[in-house]
């Protein structure tokens, strides 16, 4: 693991995006409010977004005979599904 990745900052940054992602969608989503699917989106797309921009690796990560960040694309195509879902 990078030790960029492994410092404090980020992991206190995943930590309250999680939890900033999670009661979302434990509240108002299961109440049906549709706030929340763009809300939820954005939780998703923004460190998808801002890990593309930092990390070169994530830029390879369709072509199959390189390593990228395939987890982390993979946590937000399932996140997605997910929402899509969660949000009918």
């Amino acid at each position: 693991m990078l030790a960029a990745y492994a410092a404090p900052w980020p992991v206190a940054l995943g930590f309250a995006v999680a939890v900033s992602g999670t009661v979302p969608a434990l509240i108002p989503l299961h109440r049906g409010e549709r706030w929340t699917v763009g809300a939820l989106l954005a939780m998703m797309i923004i460190p998808l977004v801002t890990r593309l921009a930092t990390d070169p690796r994530c830029r390879v990560v369709l072509d199959p005979h390189q390593h990228g960040c395939h987890t982390v694309m993979i946590a937000v195509l399932l996140g997605i599904v997910g929402l899509a879902l969660a949000g009918r």
